[in-house]
């Protein structure tokens, strides 16, 4: 258990993520391996914390 959050802390953080589950190892690798192409990409950034901006503040989840 995470200290200062409680049993389901996981489950509730999981519930505030835009695709609904964690961001994995693969995934930014994959996100790494686009940018080291050769495609076109024109002014991009790379956001990797998978956060919408108020995701976390919902009644009973505690920050």
């Amino acid at each position: 258990v995470k200290e200062g959050k409680g049993e389901n802390w996981l489950e509730a953080a999981v519930k505030t993520r835009p695709f609904g589950r964690m961001l994995l190892p693969e995934d930014l690798a994959l996100a790494a391996l686009f940018f080291a192409t050769n495609e076109l990409i024109t002014g991009a950034v790379l956001d990797y914390e998978q956060t919408v901006v108020g995701a976390m503040i919902e009644e009973g989840f505690n920050v």
